[in-house]
């Protein structure tokens, strides 16, 4: 017979161990596709003349790879192109070219990510001698060292948005290749899978 401690853990076990279990993943809307599921374990090809699309689910979020396999530079008109979030919104995108036979990797929401510009206070162990100002200073601990990934306050809806529960999301891509601009219209409803 199993004692109340034990019977406690397993079933905090269980818990833990489906507290991961909920995943979105994405179907693709517009273009009408075939394949138009997009899951966490593998890439789904989207051909659209000239790009190619690679489309994976990450921890809610859908990851975009575009690809450009012609052998001229197309460039994404970030200020010609929108994203709109599940409530409307609209949202910019920036300028990145395409280099012949590469990718750029959009995600979808954007990840917020915060970069201290300023030297900071902080409480701990160790010395720092000389400042953040100073050639060579070297963080203690290496935080500061880099960007670090955090929620921003302030008014950020234009370049952060979120993608909650099952809900679409719209885009428009605009790309210049040449003298040639073309544009792309996408689609895409977040599921629970």
């Amino acid at each position: 017979m199993i004692d109340m401690t034990a019977r406690s853990l397993i079933l905090m076990s269980l818990v833990l161990a489906c507290g991961g279990c909920e995943s979105y993943q994405f179907d693709i809307l517009d273009p009408p596709t075939a394949d138009r599921e997009i899951h966490n374990d593998r890439q789904t090809l989207l051909m659209i003349d000239p790009l190619q699309y690679r489309l994976q689910a990450d921890e809610g979020r859908l990851v975009m790879l575009i690809y450009n396999p012609t052998s001229d530079p197309i460039q994404l008109l970030g200020g010609k192109s929108a994203v709109v979030d599940p409530d409307g919104q609209s949202h910019p995108l920036r300028d990145q070219t395409i280099a012949p036979a590469s990718f750029i990797k959009e995600i979808f929401p954007p990840m917020r990510y915060y970069e201290q510009q300023s030297p900071s206070i902080g409480i701990g162990v160790g010395t720092v001698i000389g400042g953040a100002d100073q050639p060579g200073y070297i963080p203690p601990n290496g935080y500061g060292a880099g960007p670090e990934r955090m929620d921003v306050y302030g008014d950020s809806s234009i370049l952060y948005w979120d993608w909650q529960g099952e809900s679409d999301v719209r885009m428009t891509l605009t790309f210049i290749q040449g003298n040639t601009i073309f544009s792309h219209s996408l689609s895409f409803h977040r599921v629970k899978r």
